[in-house]
């Protein structure tokens, strides 16, 4: 089944844009103005009507959504342990956690890679190594945030037509099953 895409690269672009937004329909000359970072709160529902018209987008007229994103490397606090870094989509706080509950498949893409010992003793180091292979990592890590609501294996390779397959094979309806034959 082909149906069309819409794509926006890169969904940090539209943040200053909603904040423009609210400052714009607050009378003020930057969202900043706003007391108490108020308008960032304010600018969440930016952000729910964009999600709001392109799930209209999917259901209505079967179009598909991909929202593009760079990562960026932040502090989580884990209630289980001590705090760690790890990558997460480039986006205020607020806009990330909207965007983690709505989405159905965050995927996170990055180089395969290796370490490499470079040196002997106290002087070696660890080298990053990689094979030019590109991954999609679909579920999530301690090191990166991913997830999907499909079943889809933790990781594919960075390819259109591998992601497209797998998510079409996940999405087709399933054949029904069929009642065991019972012995006479």
């Amino acid at each position: 089944t082909t149906f069309p895409w819409v794509v926006i690269d890169p969904l940090s672009a539209l943040e200053p844009l909603s904040w423009q937004a609210v400052a714009r329909a607050e009378g003020k000359n930057r969202v900043e103005d706003l007391s108490f970072g108020k308008g960032y709160v304010i600018a969440l529902d930016y952000w729910r009507q964009l999600l709001d018209g392109l799930s209209a987008l999917a259901t209505e007229k079967k179009i598909g959504v991909i929202l593009i994103a760079h990562s960026d490397v932040v502090r989580y606090d884990s209630p289980e342990m001590e705090a760690y870094d790890r990558l997460q989509i480039k986006l205020p706080k607020r806009a990330f956690q909207l965007m983690s509950e709505v989405c159905d498949v965050i995927g996170y893409a990055a180089p395969r890679v290796f370490l490499r010992k470079d040196g002997e003793g106290k002087s070696a180091r660890n080298l990053g190594v990689g094979s030019g292979e590109r991954l999609l990592h679909l579920v999530e890590k301690p090191a990166f945030v991913a997830k999907n609501r499909y079943r889809l294996p933790e990781s594919l390779p960075l390819d259109w037509e591998v992601f497209h397959g797998a998510l079409m094979a996940a999405v087709a309806p399933k054949p029904a099953a069929v009642p065991a034959a019972k012995a006479a």
